[in-house]
C-alpha cells in the first residue's frame, strides 16, 4: 500500500515545504468559513517526512480554528520535483513555480521573484 491515512490536531507535527506556494491569507480566510460550515472536505498530503506537499491552505485554515487535520502519507511524493510534477494541474501560476524554483537555488527566479516583489509593493502604494 502506498498510502497512510490519519487525524490529528498535532500541528507541529507538520512543516510546509520551502518551495509549495506562498500563503494567501485571503484563501485561508475563505477556507476557515467553509470549514466552518462543512468541515475539512479534502485532507492534505504529506511526505514522509510530514513535509505538507499538497494542502497547506487547509492545514493553516484547521490551525487557526483548531479543527482536527486529515491527512494522507504519500510514499510517493519524495521531494520537490514529485511534488511540482504531481501539482501541474493544480492551478500553479508562473510566479508560483517562479518562487518554488527560487527556493530551490535558481538564481534567474531568484531576482525575477525579488523584482516582482519589489513591484508588487510599489504598485500596491499607489
Amino acid at each position: 500500500m502506498n498510502f497512510k491515512y490519519g487525524q490529528t490536531r498535532d500541528y507541529d507535527k507538520f512543516t510546509i515545504m520551502d518551495s509549495n506556494r506562498k500563503i494567501d491569507d485571503k484563501k485561508v480566510e475563505k477556507l476557515v468559513g467553509l470549514i466552518k460550515e462543512h468541515g475539512v472536505q479534502q485532507p492534505i498530503i504529506i511526505n514522509e517526512a510530514l513535509q505538507i506537499v499538497d494542502g497547506q491552505h487547509r492545514y493553516m485554515a484547521c490551525k487557526k480554528i483548531g479543527a482536527v487535520i486529515p491527512y494522507v502519507i504519500s510514499k510517493a511524493w519524495k521531494n520537490t520535483d514529485d511534488t511540482i510534477v504531481l501539482q501541474e494541474g493544480s492551478g500553479w501560476s508562473a510566479l508560483d513555480h517562479c518562487h518554488s524554483q527560487a527556493v530551490l537555488g535558481n538564481f534567474d527566479c531568484g531576482q525575477a521573484m525579488t523584482y516582482a516583489d519589489k513591484f508588487h509593493k510599489e504598485s500596491n502604494a499607489r
